[in-house]
C-alpha cells in the first residue's frame, strides 16, 4: 500500500541555517577531578560481548583478546587490574586468561562508572569499545586494540571501526603487542565556547532544563552539563558555592531535569544513585517500532504522558535520543520550547548520509515495515514529526535511524559533540 523509502533520496541538512555547531565534549568541568594529585593504580580492560557478534571468527578473537591481556599485565606489572564485564556478557569470561585481574562487579554502565572513579583511574583498555574514547575524552589514558582485531572481523564490521575511531590520534591505538605503552592523556580544553552557547540558551529561556536520555553511556556528558548550566546561570550571575553532594554542588536555581527512556541497559543501573545529580527524575517506558496492537497501544498512552509534562514554553529540552519516540512527542507538543539535540558527529554524519564508508551499498538498506506504519499513519495522528528506521542488512552493522526532515529543520539547534580535539 506504500512505498518504502529510498535512502539515496532523503534529505540531509538544511545549509541555508545556521543552527549546527560543534563542540568538544563538554567535560572541562571535570578537570579538577582528572587532575586531581592522588595515587593512580587502577588499570581497567572494558570486557565486550564477543559471543553476540554473528559475524566475528569467535577462535581468533579469543586468542587475540588474551593476548591483549597478555599485554596489559606486562605493561601495567605495577598496577592494579580489573577486568570490567561488559552488560551483556554472557559466559566470556570463561575463554579468557584472567589472572592477575579482578572482576568489578560494580553494574554501573561503564562511563557511569569511570566518571565516579576519574581520580582512581591510571588506564583503560578495550578491544575496541566506544569506552575508550569517552575515557579518553574524560582526560584519562585510553586505548584501544581494534588494528589487532581485523582478521576476526568481517569486511563490513572492520571498515566500520575504522570509520568509528577515525577522529582518535596514532596514540591511541595500540598496533602490536611490542609496542611500548605510553601515556596518552590530553589536558581538557576550557570550553568556553560551549560555555558561551549554553549561557546565550539561559538567557533566552527561563525555564528548567530537559536532559532526554536513553542510553546511560551519555550521563557523564548530561552530569557536565547541569553543573555547568547551574554553574552560570544568568540569573543569579556568579559561580555556586560547593556543597558535598553528588551534584558537585552548584548553585541550584535553575532546575534541570533528567528524562529516561527505560531499557534493558538501564537494569544495571541504580536509579537511586543517579537522582543527587538531578531536580527532577522522569522514568518512560521504552516503545519502539512494531505491528502488534499492544506495543501501538503502549505507544499512545507514552505519547499522552509526555504531554503532561510541566516542559511549557520557557523549557529548553536537550535531547540526546535522536529520533527516539519519546523525545519525538516531547519536542512536537512544547512549540515554544527550546529544543536542542545533542549528538555525537558521526553519528550524524553516518544517519544524514555525510559520510558513509564506501563498503556498505545503498541498495542494501530497507525501511522495516512497522515504521511505515508508524511515518504514514500512527506519527502524523499523533502531531509527531516523521522519523525513519532503515536496517542494513541483516542490522547487525549499521541501521539508520532518523528524522524525515533534515534534523536542523525539527530542532532550533544542534550540538555536535567530538569527544576530543588534538
Amino acid at each position: 500500500m506504500f512505498l518504502a523509502k529510498d535512502i539515496r533520496k532523503l534529505e540531509k541538512l538544511n545549509t541555508a541555517k545556521d543552527n549546527i555547531a560543534v563542540f568538544e565534549t563538554p567535560y572541562p568541568v571535570f578537570n579538577e577531578l582528572s587532575l586531581e594529585k592522588t595515587e593512580r593504580k587502577m588499570v581497567i580492560f572494558m570486557g565486550l560481548d564477543f559471543r553476540l557478534f554473528p559475524d566475528l571468527d569467535q577462535k581468533n578473537y579469543i586468542d587475540v583478546e588474551n593476548k591483549c591481556l597478555d599485554y596489559v599485565r606486562k605493561e601495567c606489572a605495577d598496577c592494579d587490574l580489573y577486568y570490567k564485564p561488559h552488560p551483556a556478557e554472557k559466559d566470556e569470561q570463561n575463554f579468557l586468561n584472567l589472572a592477575s585481574f579482578k572482576s568489578i562487579d560494580d553494574p554501573s554502565i561503564s562511563e557511569f562508572f569511570i566518571m565516579k572513579n576519574l581520580c582512581k583511574i591510571q588506564y583503560v583498555f578495550s578491544p575496541f569499545s566506544w569506552i575508550s574514547v569517552s575515557a579518553y575524552a574524560m582526560g584519562l589514558n585510553s586505548f584501544v586494540f581494534s588494528k589487532l582485531f581485523k582478521t576476526a572481523m568481517g569486511e563490513a564490521r572492520a571498515d566500520f571501526y575504522d570509520d568509528y575511531f577515525k577522529e582518535m590520534p596514532p596514540q591511541f591505538f595500540i598496533n602490536n603487542f611490542d609496542q611500548k605503552l605510553i601515556e596518552n592523556k590530553r589536558l581538557i580544553g576550557k570550553g568556553e565556547l560551549f560555555e558561551k552557547e549554553i549561557k546565550n540558551a539561559l538567557t533566552l529561556k527561563k525555564g528548567a532544563a530537559w536532559f532526554v536520555i536513553a542510553d546511560p553511556g551519555f550521563l557523564p556528558i548530561i552530569i557536565a552539563m547541569t553543573r555547568l548550566i547551574k554553574s552560570i546561570d544568568p540569573e543569579r550571575g556568579r559561580e555556586g558555592t560547593q556543597r558535598a553532594s553528588a551534584s558537585y554542588g552548584v548553585d541550584p536555581s535553575r532546575k534541570t531535569n533528567l528524562i529516561i527512556v527505560r531499557h534493558n541497559r538501564w537494569d544495571k543501573m541504580n536509579i537511586e544513585e543517579i537522582r543527587p545529580y538531578f531536580d527532577g527524575v522522569h522514568i518512560f517506558k521504552r516503545t519502539f517500532y512494531s505491528l502488534r496492537p499492544r506495543k501501538i497501544f503502549d505507544a499512545v498512552k507514552i505519547a499522552f504522558s509526555a504531554k503532561k509534562l510541566p516542559i511549557g514554553s520557557e523549557g529548553i529540552i536537550f535531547g540526546f535520543t535522536h529520533s527516539g519516540f519519546l523525545e519525538n512527542c516531547l519536542i512536537s507538543y512544547n512549540k515554544g520550547a527550546m529544543k536542542i539535540s545533542c549528538q555525537n558527529k558521526l553519528n550524524l554524519e553516518w544517519m544524514y548520509s555525510i559520510k558513509r564508508s564506501a563498503t556498505l551499498s545503498d541498495d542494501k538498506f530497507h525501511q522495516i515495515k512497522s515504521n511505515i506504519l508508524y511515518n504514514r499513519i500512527l506519527e502524523p495522528l499523533l502531531g509527531l514529526n516523521k522519523t525513519l528506521y532503515l536496517k542494513y542488512g541483516d542490522g547487525t552493522v549499521l541501521n539508520i535511524s532518523r528524522y524525515e526532515k533534515p534534523l536542523n529543520d525539527v530542532y532550533d539547534k544542534v550540538y555536535l559533540f567530538e569527544n576530543a580535539k588534538f
